[in-house]
């Protein structure tokens, strides 16, 4: 958990020191993804300005923290593999890309077209029936029960999206966006029954094409 913290401190720490490197103070931004609440997700983007011209590089740290009741079992299929099936999350990452926008060289504003490539980690426990391992008089059994199991997911993949951000006060602004990428997830999980958390587009390790829509509030330094 520590180490987990510090990587994301030394993201923001270092890409703001670069921003506030620049003559410009409106060099640097920092945006929020309120829909990522609904996954037990935080994300803060911080856009540079690369000189002045178009570009802004931008750097998402992402981390994910959850923990449900005990008794977290489901009995159908859809639900027994899906993002929600788990007793405990823990997660990070970080996702890299280039935004040029169509008008504006000075102020994050406009129309504009972004390209990157991000990497998450998931860590996932949950309960299932079924047979496992126990000690039983110092002697190794198998027995049917209620066992706690583990899910890791490491997931990278590339991204594009077009959007449209917009100042609506004096430094704030919204942004949204739409468009799609590639993910491609490597799973290892501890149950001869796995949950992969892999069903559709929208799960923690699912691989393969997905849509991206959404938005992000923030302000202009």
């Amino acid at each position: 958990m520590l180490r987990k913290l510090i990587f994301i401190y030394l993201i923001c720490s270092s890409s703001a020191g670069l921003a506030f490197g620049q003559e410009d103070k409106s060099s640097l931004a920092v945006g929020w993804y309120p829909q990522l609440m609904f996954i037990r997700g935080l994300r803060a983007d911080v856009d540079i300005h690369l000189g002045r011209s178009k570009s802004w590089l931008i750097i998402a740290p992402e981390y994910f923290l959850a923990k449900k009741q005990n008794n977290t079992y489901y009995e159908t299929y859809d639900d027994y593999n899906s993002s929600n099936s788990y007793k405990n999350l823990q997660g990070f990452g970080v996702e890299v890309s280039h935004r040029i926008y169509v008008t504006n060289n000075l102020m994050p504003e406009g129309v504009y077209l972004s390209y990157g490539v991000m990497y998450n980690y998931y860590d996932l426990t949950y309960e299932d029936e079924g047979w496992g391992d126990i000690k039983y008089v110092d002697l190794d059994a198998i027995t049917y029960g209620l066992f706690e199991h583990t899910t890791t997911i490491n997931k990278v993949g590339p991204s594009i999206l077009i959007g449209y951000q917009k100042k609506v006060l004096d430094r704030i602004y919204v942004d949204i966006f739409c468009g799609g990428g590639m993910r491609y997830s490597f799973i290892k999980t501890s149950s001869l029954l796995p949950r992969n958390f892999n069903s559709d587009p929208f799960q923690f390790g699912y691989t393969g094409t997905v849509p991206l829509v959404g938005f992000r509030i923030g302000i202009v330094l």
